[in-house]
């Protein structure tokens, strides 16, 4: 099987280092591992950074903002007054 990880960094942190440690045990068993990481720690071959370019850069802010709106809209729907309390308003 083929398995890629994606994570921050490859080998520094709790999490990181939790996959990094089933990694190397996924490979024990023969599967074909990968990481795609922000920072790049280790000198292993199957482990690749990834750069920020343009592109990525671009789908940050597309994240950003649909993330933004959707947020928005999530607080909008909670936070509307259309919750019955039971109370009259009138007298």
């Amino acid at each position: 099987m083929k398995i890629l990880f994606i994570n921050k960094d490859d080998n520094r942190g709790g999490a990181a280092q939790m996959a990094w440690n089933l990694a190397l045990e996924l490979r024990k068993l023969g599967h074909e591992v990968r990481f795609i990481v922000r920072r790049k720690f280790s000198n292993d071959d199957n482990v690749y950074e990834l750069m920020e370019n343009k592109i990525v850069r671009k789908l940050k802010k597309i994240i950003k903002r649909d993330l933004t709106v959707v947020f928005s809209n999530l607080r909008d729907q909670i936070l509307a007054n259309d919750i019955d309390t039971g109370i009259d308003n009138e007298g």
